[in-house]
């Protein structure tokens, strides 16, 4: 669990970008036998909504809304062998 409090951009009107203000859950369980694994992960078990800390094109400020938004809630296996 994390949890990133909540930002501004900067300061000043074209830099008002409101960011974090918000909780990520995450989980992952590996099970092992022998030279085999199965992992499985849950990436934002919440599915929390957020700005991250990221301004991914800053010639945008002032013209648009732009953020980055969280990875949704992600479900991954992974099925490993050692040779």
């Amino acid at each position: 669990m994390a949890f990133v409090g909540p930002s501004v951009l900067g300061v000043g009107d074209m830099f008002d970008v409101r960011q974090g203000g918000y909780g990520v859950a995450n989980l992952g369980l590996t099970a092992r036998r022998g030279g085999y694994a199965l992992a499985l992960t849950f990436d934002n078990l919440l599915d929390e909504r957020g700005n991250r800390f990221a301004y991914g094109n800053p010639f945008l400020l002032g013209r648009r809304n732009v953020s980055t938004p969280l990875r949704p809630r992600t479900v991954g296996v992974r099925l490993s062998a050692d040779f």
